[in-house]
């Protein structure tokens, strides 16, 4: 069955990489474990489709380099720099304790060389920030932990991957005076050659050849993989350099640049997912059922690992004076072991401390720390979360937000009406901003002529907005991909809500995938899904839905404000469907935490409870309910299902899903 043509093999590959991450996604199962398991699968040990030839090795070492240098540019060293003290000591701690204990597991507990004791106890030390967008989606990178473990990082994999180095060199030439001046020299020269040498022609660089954008990205492949042959030819390991030239070039690679787009995009969509790819492929899966040792060790491993880490977090927390959840988080940031571990462990191989067995059991360890790493961040950033809600830093987030800016893509001339009129009742009166409507135009021959046919048939859209006294503003988008230029206007205008319509349909597929799944992926901002297929005025009352957590999201006042809006342009009452601490903000937020007249609690904490959310529900009201995006805080099982739920008993109520503004984009200065 093994695939022999190079063709058909990337044909196969680019197969995998595409179908397989989505499949694991809808399965709750992350990316990087779901592409290992394929690499299980697909490899000499599973069904011996792909053949880990000198091709695919190629491939799976530059997705190795790539990795270590996007994990290095995605750190923000500035919050290193403010935060240095703590973190060089999380740093320190997270990085000697793991290898403390690793080294006596391995040396008196398994009885391995000093060698591959130290090697192995490396594996402890280092970790990667698998687990951070948890952190990002949560809204707290502002709370002190976060930034001290991000610092922390690049303090134990720089430390772990130069005792690599020192591991290779004491196995390939032994241990004297001249192996350590050797590596010092080499050490300290490529460290100078990085952060002075470097710097210097990368800025020269971008500003000589400024319209050279495919220059920019060439310029930064070839630092890459200059630095990390230079680093080898040095007696040191690839992924040092690839690190080390990645921290050089941070500051010059903004986060949002069209640059930084290039890199991971490039990166994301092919040469790491096959580096993932070819890991799984190491794995034997026959050596487990040949006896229980490999699981035994792998379990040892993951509790030793996670426990050093814990030990580390829990006395920097407590050093630093920090709460119990802070330090949970520092643990679940630092306990996922990828990149770091699969390069000692590979370079182990290498030169033969490690063998088929105890590579197969890393992996399996490796596994097993992403699931853990990723269940103490989900619960320890959430408890973060809820602490922090009435801190500065979420007084001063909300400040930030742009004025609204209403965005609806044009789908036809009645359903934008009943749009337009639904907007023109929740819009703020006091602001600026038109209706901006949205023509996709498809990216073809005839484009032009479109555009023209469609500026001739406009008065009727433009007066809508003259009968609902509101401004409208077209926006002509060529694009293939409705949601692609849906995105892209939003940001160019610092456009939100956008209102989407809510299709009519039983098919929870066409609804989820269309509709919600495709846009709240692709936008951050606020998104309502409207069904508004009957006239709102004649509503008896809001029935309004609202997760528990749904208070500490960044766009909480932003819809509330909007429900309360429509609640007293239509004279109806909003029923609330939540619990008191989520209602008791809601009072706080519209009137400073006294009772409202128009507005009345039902404490509801069931969610599942579907059969009591119907019985509340009349013909003549508006349905609202309150999303959240995958990950986020007030993200809910429940709540996901419960849209086609209502449509499917509710068909002609007016119904809105409204998905809260998440995040807020950070301004970077322009290189």
């Amino acid at each position: 069955m093994t695939i022999t043509n190079p063709v058909l093999l990337f044909a196969v590959i680019l197969l995998i990489i595409l179908i397989m991450p989505i499949l694991f996604d809808k399965l709750n199962i992350p990316s990087v474990i779901g592409l290992i398991i394929c690499g299980i699968i697909i490899g000499p040990y599973g069904f011996n489709i792909v053949e880990n030839n000198a091709t695919f090795e190629l491939l799976s070492t530059i997705g190795l380099l790539y990795l270590m240098f996007l994990t290095a540019l995605d750190l923000n060293l500035e919050e290193f720099q403010a935060h240095k003290y703590k973190s060089l000591l999380f740093g320190f701690l997270t990085f000697t304790i793991p290898l403390l204990i690793g080294y006596f597991l391995f040396r008196y507990i398994f009885h391995f060389s000093f060698d591959s004791s130290i090697l192995f106890a490396a594996t402890f030390s280092t970790h990667t920030l698998v687990t951070y967008p948890i952190v990002t989606k949560r809204n707290i990178t502002n709370d002190h932990s976060i930034p001290i473990t991000i610092g922390a990082t690049i303090i134990s994999d720089i430390a772990a991957l130069t005792l690599l180095a020192v591991i290779v060199n004491h196995v390939q030439f032994g241990i004297n005076t001249d192996l350590w001046i050797r590596l010092s020299l080499s050490m300290t020269g490529f460290l100078l050659l990085e952060f002075l040498i470097v710097p210097i022609i990368a800025k020269w660089f971008f500003r000589k050849f400024e319209g050279e954008r495919y220059s920019h990205y060439i310029f930064v492949l070839s630092v890459l993989f200059l630095s990390s042959w230079l680093a080898e030819a040095l007696g040191m390991e690839a992924i040092i350099g690839a690190f080390i030239s990645g921290i050089a070039l941070n500051k010059f690679i903004p986060k949002s640049s069209n640059l930084m787009n290039k890199i991971e995009f490039v990166g994301n969509a092919l040469f790491i997912p096959i580096f993932l790819i070819s890991v799984g492929m190491l794995f034997d899966v026959k050596v487990i059922f040949k006896g229980y040792d490999i699981i035994i060790m792998a379990i040892i491993f993951t509790v030793a690992g996670t426990s050093a880490k814990w030990i580390a977090a829990k006395t920097t927390q407590w050093i630093c004076g920090f709460n119990r959840f802070q330090g949970q988080l520092m643990t679940g940031l630092s306990s996922s072991h990828t990149a770091g571990t699969l390069a000692i462990i590979l370079a182990g191989q290498r030169i033969g401390l490690v063998n088929n067995t105890l590579l197969n059991a890393t992996i399996i360890f490796m596994l097993l720390s992403c699931i853990i790493s990723s269940l103490i961040t989900h619960h320890a950033s959430k408890q973060v979360a809820i602490i922090n809600k009435d801190s500065d830093n979420t007084r001063k987030d909300s400040q930030k937000l742009p004025e609204e800016h209403f965005l609806i893509p044009f789908i036809n001339t009645d359903l934008f009406a009943k749009q337009v009129k639904f907007v023109s009742l929740i819009k703020n009166k006091k602001s600026p901003n038109p209706i901006s409507v949205l023509y996709v135009i498809p990216n073809n021959k005839y484009a032009e002529h479109n555009i023209s046919s469609i500026k001739n048939n406009t008065k009727n859209i433009m007066s809508l907005g003259s009968d609902s006294e509101v401004k409208i503003e077209e926006i002509y988008a060529i694009d293939n991909n409705v949601v692609s230029a849906l995105a892209r206007t939003s940001l160019e205008k610092s456009a939100y809500p956008i209102i989407i319509p809510w299709e009519k349909t039983f098919s929870l597929a066409t609804l989820r995938e269309e509709r919600i799944r495709d846009v709240t992926a692709s936008v951050d901002k606020s998104v309502y899904v409207c069904y508004l297929e009957h006239q709102l005025i004649g509503s008896k009352s809001i029935k309004l839905f609202a997760p528990p957590l749904c208070n500490l999201e960044l766009g909480f006042e932003l819809w509330l404000k909007k429900v309360v809006t429509l609640s007293q342009e239509l004279s109806i009452p909003i029923d609330v469907y939540c619990t008191s601490s989520e209602y008791d903000s809601m009072l706080k937020s519209i009137n400073n935490g006294r009772k409202v007249s128009f507005m009345k609690l039902h404490e509801f904490k069931e969610w599942g409870n579907y059969t009591y959310i119907e019985s509340q529900i009349t013909e003549d009201d508006i349905i609202i309910i309150i999303m959240s995006r995958k990950d986020y805080i007030s993200s809910n099982n429940y709540f996901d299902n419960l849209p086609f739920k209502i449509e499917k008993s509710f068909k002609d109520n007016i119904k809105i899903a409204i998905y809260p503004y998440q995040t807020l984009t950070p301004h970077y200065s322009l290189t």
